[in-house]
């Protein structure tokens, strides 16, 4: 009977369309998608050859016209993810509010000239312009959950600091749909230790302003590579009232875990994540673990050659690559890893690799990697390619 089977299928693709609409909100990329595809081009599941790989490259901290001059070094195809702060706060420790006050971006979408003001809006625009995505970091660079004097930072601190952070891009020229994602200073976004509870609250009034905003993904907590497919509503978790395992776990493991014993945040109905995690994954040399961020300026301490620092990304990205579910994988640097030219060489030969040799992998910015999946479903390389805009 081909009927049957047809209005199968056709029921099938209604439904999935159906979720792709609701969870992407896209008019446009989502007619893009239905107009780009047949009924028989769903990529399998089981299929690690049809999976795709997406890297995503992200540089944290002030973009200004030195910011620029090292991005100028990467291949250009390569988009790019700033995790943009405006000011620096002078230590992790001690908080200074009056930073807050310290303006940055005139009327007319310019600097101010402070000279502490570590991001010029002038430099976001451009790069901007170039079709890369820019992302919180906080407006003057505190650690979150520890930053006044090993206390957490209050409510008002905590959205004084994304709503400034938020303003500061939107008057720098970048449309505020699109800042999508957020990375904690530091990656200061655990609540354990001796001050877990006020270290909770404060990580629950963060993702109530993340909410506020509409940010889409957060960037913050580290994994190994088979653990870092983006999930929502990740935290850390115990199993054993009392403990505290550091264990990752979502809004599906609730049952799993103490959930109210701890947690980030804790789970109510004001702080409920609208955010998906996406998960910077564990750094590697010859199979030991090394820094998450800035992996081989770190590693080498400007001794490396091209080729030395091209094999440590490439270790890296095999371990995704080779797994069953290719998750995403990134590299996290600060300016200082563009500093060393041999070292750069080395990611570029690492770049021009992948797209040359490992077949349906994709370099995209991190809201891309967010909004995927968030669809639910696999799709084809034709399919992506669409849904990316190429």
């Amino acid at each position: 009977m081909i009927l049957p089977k047809i209005i199968l299928i056709t029921n099938s693709f209604i439904f999935l369309f159906r979720e792709f609409m609701t969870r992407i909100k896209n008019t446009h990329l989502a007619c893009l998608f239905l107009t780009s595809i047949s009924f028989s081009t769903f990529a399998s599941v089981d299929d690690i050859n049809n999976k795709p790989q997406f890297v995503v490259i992200s540089l944290d901290d002030g973009v200004n016209q030195e910011m620029e001059k090292s991005v100028a070094q990467l291949n250009s195809t390569i988009p790019l993810t700033f995790y943009v702060n405006v000011v620096q706060q002078a230590g992790g420790w001690v908080y200074e509010e009056s930073m807050l006050d310290i303006v940055c971006v005139n009327d007319d979408g310019l600097t101010t000239g402070e000279p502490q003001c570590v991001s010029n809006p002038k430099s976001i625009n451009n790069l901007y312009k170039k079709g890369h995505e820019f992302a919180l970091h906080t407006y003057s660079h505190p650690a979150i959950a520890s930053g006044n004097q090993g206390e957490p930072l209050t409510q008002s601190q905590i959205e004084n600091e994304l709503k400034k952070n938020y303003e500061f891009l939107v008057a720098s020229g970048i449309p505020g749909d699109k800042i999508k994602g957020f990375r904690a200073p530091f990656l200061d976004t655990n609540s354990s230790g001796w001050d877990r509870e006020n270290k909770n609250a404060a990580l629950g009034h963060l993702q109530g302003i993340m909410n506020q905003l509409n940010i889409s993904y957060d960037s913050s907590l580290s994994a190994a590579p088979e653990q870092t497919q983006p999930r929502k509503g990740v935290r850390h978790c115990t199993s054993i009232p009392g403990g505290w395992d550091n264990v990752h776990c979502d809004f599906t493991q609730k049952e799993q875990f103490n959930w109210e014993d701890g947690g980030y945040p804790k789970y109510t109905v004001a702080t409920q994540p609208k955010s998906n995690q996406l998960f910077m994954g564990y750094k590697y040399i010859d199979g030991s673990i090394v820094n998450v961020m800035d992996t081989v300026f770190g590693a080498c301490n400007q001794t490396c050659t091209p080729e030395q620092a091209k094999n440590i990304w490439m270790e890296n990205f095999l371990n995704h690559y080779k797994d069953a579910s290719r998750p995403p994988f990134g590299i996290y640097l600060h300016r200082q890893s563009l500093s060393i030219s041999d070292e750069v060489d080395g990611l570029n030969a690492f770049i021009k690799e992948v797209q040359l040799e490992y077949p349906n992998t994709y370099f995209v910015t991190a809201s891309q990697v967010s909004d995927y999946y968030k669809i639910g479903v696999d799709l084809t390389p034709e399919q992506i390619k669409v849904f990316l805009g190429k």
